[in-house]
């Protein structure tokens, strides 16, 4: 019996282990973190907390991404708005992530994607340009994007939607 329990206790102690020390990206928000919508940065990961979330179709699949922030940045360009969703980080570790900034910000209707981030595959990220069709209320919307390289459009479309609430 004990022969039998010894691989199943050192396999769990160590992926506790594991866990513990990479300090896993979706679990760093707090209620109050929530509340206040805060971006937390830490190490070499950003996780958005707050009511926001996005759902993005790539590939043929929808991937829900829970956790986000919508703001106008300051001291920036006051016509930008920026959508920031769920996590991004370059460790090997399950999550997703989506930020996109668009302009003008101040709006409803057809606006600019600017600039944009994707990460579906832990440790890839998409650079993103498009489009986007803000609602009245500016809490809420549509996109479609292309991911982009420093050569130009890559051809890969990406399309959805967010809610800042």
């Amino acid at each position: 019996m004990r022969a039998l329990l010894a691989p199943l206790v050192l396999g769990a102690a160590a992926l506790l282990l594991t866990a513990w020390a990479s300090g896993d990206p979706t679990q760093n928000c707090t209620a109050a973190d929530a509340r206040e919508g805060k971006v937390l940065r830490q190490h070499n990961v950003m996780r958005s907390c707050g009511p926001a979330r996005a759902i993005v179709r790539a590939g043929g699949r929808f991937y829900v991404i829970r956790g986000g922030v919508c703001f106008a940045p300051q001291g920036d360009d006051p016509a930008e708005r920026w959508l920031m969703f769920g996590v991004f980080t370059p460790l090997a570790q399950p999550h997703s992530g989506l930020g996109l900034v668009v302009r003008p910000g101040d709006r409803a209707g057809r606006v600019s994607v600017i600039d944009g981030e994707l990460q579906l595959v832990p440790g890839v990220r998409v650079a993103l340009s498009g489009s986007a069709v803000v609602r009245s209320g500016l809490g809420r919307g549509t996109f479609s994007v292309y991911g982009r390289s420093a050569k130009g459009l890559t051809g890969r479309r990406f399309t959805g939607s967010w809610s800042c609430r």
